[in-house]
């Protein structure tokens, strides 16, 4: 496989977002054979909890916005496919519903049908575009062990039961999982994959398919050295080392889960992030090459009593005689072959939060 896509509901939200997924694999076409990991259309998830919160309440209530979400998908479906195809899609959305209304819901037999309604779509929609598009259940391949909302995909049996069907494209759903040990009778009750799952799961196709590159598509393309909706000095960043990103992720950082990373830490792989507007262009990229050493990486956690920001570079200084600064917890160095940080865990005071960076943290990073 030559790469691996990966669109989430951040991105696909309307009809008008569909024309864009089609500009940007119109670019791949006759690259060879790309994956495509598709999650929920934007906040599907999140309603089908609340739903599965309201069916303990209610179940005529929960019924009802269930319905309601359906017709969300058939209305886009109407907008995006062809009158006949269309009619196809909503007949299914119809058979589905009524699979569901047999039996008691949970989590895992309710909150998959968000990623399997948008696959289903996205497929439907390629089809009728003219791609070479096949669809390849993440239950046929993706197994799991765990709970139903938070499992943990077994890379052997993966390894195992995942084939390349003939096509330019493979799409699959993200964030859902057959329970492991794997049985082809138990298809009522899957699990997921947890928070950021899709993500995971496009780790995980690009490792098991041999794939060079995975591509997570954005609004905005490019991952900063610090959140700019907190620091108004944020700076994008071209590339980003795979330990950084992995280390970023663990502290909290907004660049990916941690989880998504492990995949691909001991591999060549690299991790492309572009924007829906810009397909030719690479934001940043993820891989074994050094960051950007005169930029730290802030990431910051805030609660409702006080805020810690986590400097992470080398040969880092702190302005200590900023008003807000409290003090630091602790310092850190981080060595493995090739790369090394130092980590400085900084304690502030209560209040408002300096909207700059770098009247806290000093730019005295160098290359070694």
């Amino acid at each position: 496989m030559y790469l691996v896509h990966k669109f989430g509901g951040s991105v696909l939200r309307a009809a008008s977002d569909f024309a864009r997924l089609k500009q940007c694999l119109a670019w791949f076409s006759g690259w060879g054979t790309n994956g495509i990991v598709i999650s929920a259309l934007g906040k599907t998830t999140s309603t089908l909890e609340t739903i599965l919160w309201t069916h303990q309440l209610s179940r005529t209530r929960a019924w009802h916005q269930l319905e309601a979400l359906t017709a969300y998908f058939a209305r886009i479906a109407q907008q995006i496919l062809t009158p006949r195809e269309a009619h196809r899609y909503c007949q299914w959305l119809s058979q589905t519903l009524a699979l569901l209304r047999k039996g008691p819901w949970t989590y895992g037999r309710l909150i998959p049908w968000g990623e399997r309604w948008t696959a289903r779509l996205t497929w439907s929609f390629l089809q009728e575009q003219g791609f070479r598009v096949a669809y390849l259940p993440a239950t046929e391949w993706m197994v799991a062990t765990g709970s139903e909302d938070n499992s943990t995909p077994v890379l052997p049996e993966i390894v195992r039961r995942f084939r390349v069907p003939p096509a330019d494209f493979i799409l699959t759903e993200g964030f859902i999982a057959r329970k492991y040990p794997y049985s082809p009778e138990n298809t009522s009750i899957l699990c997921t994959l947890g928070r950021e799952g899709s993500d995971l799961t496009a780790t995980l196709l690009a490792r098991v398919a041999q794939a060079t590159r995975v591509i997570f598509w954005k609004g905005t393309g490019a991952l900063w050295n610090a959140d700019p909706a907190n620091f108004q000095d944020a700076i994008p960043m071209r590339i980003v080392h795979r330990w950084d990103a992995y280390l970023i992720a663990v502290l909290g950082g907004k660049i990916l889960h941690w989880r998504a990373l492990t995949p691909i830490l001991d591999t060549t792989i690299q991790i492309e992030f572009r924007a829906l507007a810009q397909p030719w262009r690479v934001q940043t990229r993820i891989l074994e090459e050094a960051s950007d050493p005169s930029v730290p990486f802030i990431v910051l956690q805030k609660s409702a009593s006080s805020a810690t920001i986590y400097v992470i570079g080398n040969r880092i200084q702190v302005q200590w005689r900023h008003p807000w600064v409290r003090g630091a917890v602790w310092e850190y160095a981080l060595e493995r072959p090739a790369w090394h940080r130092t980590v400085i865990r900084v304690v502030g005071k209560h209040g408002a939060l300096p909207r700059s960076w770098r009247a806290i943290v000093a730019e005295h990073n160098s290359r070694r």
